[in-house]
């Protein structure tokens, strides 16, 4: 697990844990994505590369997938790739994409706009999954 987030383990595989999958190149958005999900109570992955993502999705059950639209040092992996790997590996995945530019096409359930509200993101979020009563 990279970068020193939160690491995914055997208590997540309880269903009230919620989790999702960050992936962004940037530094600044991936951390406040990550940020903003701890508040809301996900346990998280974050990767700053598309290819490790997808390879994680393998191996862990995810609830939302956050990505940036272009990945990686040659922006060859795009955030729809890794929207269709999520979706064949976890059915009913809630999809973000997030870009600086909005793509002609996209398959994603929301897309943001870089910069992004923070309330609109986690607008998003709550309304896809409400908060647990504790």
């Amino acid at each position: 697990f990279t970068q020193g987030e939160i690491t995914l383990n055997e208590s997540t595989n309880n269903r009230t844990v919620r989790t999702a999958l960050v992936v962004d190149d940037d530094e600044a958005p991936r951390h406040l994505v990550c940020a903003i999900l701890k508040d809301l109570g996900f346990a998280f992955q974050s990767f700053d590369d598309g290819r490790a993502a997808t390879r994680a999705m393998a191996h862990q059950k995810f609830d939302l997938l956050v990505s940036d639209n272009q990945i990686g040092e040659n922006r060859a992996w795009w955030g729809a790739k890794v929207i269709e790997r999520a979706r064949d590996y976890h059915k009913g995945i809630k999809t973000i994409l997030m870009s600086s530019e909005e793509p002609d096409y996209h398959s994603a359930d929301k897309f943001l706009k870089k910069p992004f509200s923070i309330d609109e993101l986690e607008k998003t979020i709550n309304e896809w999954f409400p908060p647990i009563d504790s």
